[in-house]
């Protein structure tokens, strides 16, 4: 068990002298106060005391560091020292209107508030101040933690951040078309910006969200944020850990949705949910207002016959707000009994048809026109096939028809089934067109027409291939850069210029010979996801290497010179304590100049070691006349 060596003064006076104390493993400087006043100076609890000073050092000579109450007397040991010294101050009997106990200054101390600290650089990224932004609006309300719970509000500004950033990046407003985002958090959003970043906005997943909602959850579940400096801040958290855990539900309502819609069988849309009938009754007065904005379809049904439809969205404004206006004031504005046919299919289609009602029918009879009309009109409506309908089909045709182009697979679905749905718009016209004009081989694929296309330059290849093949006489070989195994390479070219004049002195006398650009397209591609990499064709085993600068002669005492270097590098290290084995570069070019006349021997910016008062100043390589490389 850690001991700990302590005292209480009051000014000059030594309430208790030094004295070593054993001290449990989380024992605080305030519970090592309370020990001693309650096991050897018990006459202070009756004191009144202003204010009680804790420090700490190594030595008993020195005043110390003042250090916290709150902190935990084992880590301070470690690094600052077991020397305690407590000052404390008593209030005088004049002021016994504002007596103050002295456990209660513990007890105060010990309810403090304080406020987590971070440290960015001097250019913090956009997160990093969004967390400084954070905690600054936690500091204006007076909020904080007392000292044993910093590092739990450090963690939750962070990941308050983190979730706040999270639906930044997504997009706040797609997050508030649904839901909003608490008017308090509001300040905190509106960051990201996808031009300056140059990214555009992330996607909405229920992990991300449900992962940030549960970490707000479990913050509310803490009993620090029930405290009244956190009043300010409990309800919009608890806002906006229901509002991510909602639209994470959601997300995942609609992705188990979408995929039954996909592998359904039978098309989404049921026609009895979409369609809806509805009589509209004559109306006797009319506003003026809308005897003027719906002119023109009031003319057009009463030049109509009884029965005949009319599709209103012609007449319909563009705007959307405007065009839901226009078809509610409907009802408002003929004089005579009309049949109206709304289809809603979400956002794909929406359409509205009329129909004038024959007065002097019965109305049985009229009830079965209406309904005959609506039957006419479901049928006319475009059908969407699920991708379980459509996959299904060309499955079939595969099975049944062989290897059939899935363009002319979709476009039959489409012509007997009346499938609507295009998932390759492009293609899908250019199909249409190909099957209007009676002859689909045409337009769908061209591609067999160049099988078998015979190549300019066949001969050239074929002389290329004889030229890498053979062996080049009196050829330098250069060994690996590392010198660490036998392998050499052997330079075909200089250039691509001379490969090609090379190749063309072997070939016969007006062979077409391919340009430079084009041989080089012929090398193996650097970066095979380049465009110029699709005009690689593998006829040439040529790719572009470093050319490496380093020759390599036979010589017939090579073995030997071999053998006494690795007698040099034994001896060296046999007699290591008297001997140094330095290996110097043997390419270095000496500069020469004029007689008495100095030039840099070393490159430009070269840093070299002089005296303190000697000015290193020599001419330039402009002074230079020749340069010699020794070999060593």
């Amino acid at each position: 068990m850690p001991a700990a060596k302590a005292r209480i003064l009051c000014g000059n006076t030594t309430l208790f002298p030094w004295k070593i104390i054993s001290i449990e493993e989380k024992l605080t400087i305030q519970g090592l106060f309370e020990y001693i006043v309650d096991q050897y100076i018990p006459r202070l609890k009756e004191e009144v005391l202003e204010k009680i000073e804790a420090r700490c050092s190594k030595v008993k000579e020195q005043a110390g560091d003042e250090i916290e109450l709150g902190c935990i007397i084992s880590d301070v040991v470690s690094n600052f020292g077991n020397l305690f010294t407590f000052n404390i101050k008593k209030i005088s009997n004049e002021n016994n209107s504002q007596l103050v106990n002295a456990f209660d200054i513990l007890r105060n101390a010990a309810k403090e508030l304080h406020l987590p600290t971070f440290s960015f650089s001097q250019n913090p990224k956009l997160n990093d101040k969004l967390k400084l932004d954070i905690l600054s609006y936690i500091s204006s309300h007076k909020g904080g933690w007392t000292f044993d719970v910093i590092p739990i509000g450090k963690k939750f500004i962070k990941e308050l951040s983190d979730a706040l950033w999270y639906v930044d990046k997504c997009g706040y407003k797609t997050f508030n078309d649904r839901y909003t985002i608490p008017v308090k958090f509001f300040q905190f959003v509106g960051r990201f910006d996808p031009v300056r970043e140059k990214k555009s906005y992330l996607l909405f997943t229920y992990d991300e969200l449900n992962f940030h909602s549960q970490n707000m959850t479990a913050y509310l579940e803490m009993s620090w944020i029930n405290h009244p400096c956190f009043d300010f801040l409990k309800p919009p958290l608890v806002k906006f850990a229901s509002d991510l855990q909602k639209y994470a539900e959601y997300l995942l309502k609609k992705t188990v949705q979408t995929k039954k819609n996909h592998d359904s069988m039978i098309p989404i849309v049921n026609e009895g949910d979409a369609g809806k009938l509805k009589i509209i009754l004559p109306v006797m007065f009319r506003n003026p207002a809308i005897i003027t904005k719906y002119k023109e379809l009031i003319n057009a049904v009463e030049f109509a016959d009884y029965w005949e439809t009319i599709n209103v969205d012609p007449y319909c404004p563009d705007n959307r707000t405007a065009k839901s206006t226009y078809l509610q004031k409907l009802e408002e504005t003929f004089t005579f009994k009309m049949g109206m046919y709304t289809y809603h299919h979400g956002n794909i289609m929406n359409t509205t048809f009329i129909w004038k009602i024959d007065p002097s029918v019965d109305e049985s009879i009229a009830f079965e026109k209406n309904y005959k009309i609506r039957s006419e009109l479901k049928n006319s409506m475009p059908v969407y096939a699920t991708r379980a309908m459509r996959r299904e089909f060309v499955d079939t045709c595969d099975m049944f028809l062989g290897n059939v182009e899935k363009s002319r697979v979709r476009r039959i679905y489409k012509e007997f089934v009346g499938d609507s749905t295009a998932d390759e718009m492009e293609i899908d016209i250019r199909v249409k067109l190909a099957f209007d004009l009676r002859d689909p081989d045409i337009i769908t694929d061209l591609r067999h027409f160049n099988e078998g296309r015979i190549s300019i330059y066949d001969t050239f290849w074929e002389y290329s291939k004889k030229f890498l093949e053979g062996t080049a006489q009196d050829s330098v070989v250069a060994v690996d850069e590392r010198r660490h195994d036998p392998i050499v390479h052997l330079a075909r070219a200089i250039s691509v210029e001379d490969l090609k004049n090379q190749i063309a002195k072997l070939c016969p006398k007006d062979t077409p010979i391919p340009s430079v650009q084009w041989l080089r397209l012929q090398f193996w591609p650097k970066n095979p996801w380049n465009l110029s990499s699709l005009q690689f064709t593998g006829i040439l085993p040529l790719k572009f290497m470093i050319q490496i600068r380093q020759l390599h002669m036979d010589h017939i005492d090579s073995h030997y010179a071999s053998a006494i270097f690795r007698y040099l590098k034994e001896l060296a290290i046999k007699f290591k304590d008297n001997t140094w084995l330095v290996f110097l570069d043997d390419k270095h070019r000496c500069k020469i100049g004029e007689p008495g006349h100095p030039v840099a021997a070393i490159e430009r910016g070269k840093q070299v070691v002089v005296t303190t008062h000697e000015t290193f100043a020599v001419s330039d390589h402009d002074f230079t006349k020749c340069s010699l490389i020794p070999s060593v």
